[in-house]
């Protein structure tokens, strides 16, 4: 992982970043463990990769494309 980002509620945000422009289901490992790990302060975790479509994987885990930080799309 990473980034992870725990607010003062105590919710929990996770970040992956990835140089390719897919993400197969192994990537998510690290997030899948960490979600397992918090239980439900566990909000997201998200793999920011360089593909052009975003997408929820399984449950609170997502794939985004990195330029969205940026751009609106």
């Amino acid at each position: 992982m990473d980034l992870v980002v725990e607010r003062d509620d105590g919710a929990v945000l996770a970040f992956e970043v990835k140089a390719a422009g897919r993400v197969p289901g192994g990537e998510f490992g690290p997030l899948r463990k960490l979600r397992g790990a918090v239980g439900d302060p566990f909000m997201a975790g998200v793999v920011l990769y360089t593909g052009t479509r975003s997408y929820t994987f399984e449950e609170r885990l997502h794939a985004m494309p990195i330029d969205r930080l940026w751009t609106s799309g």
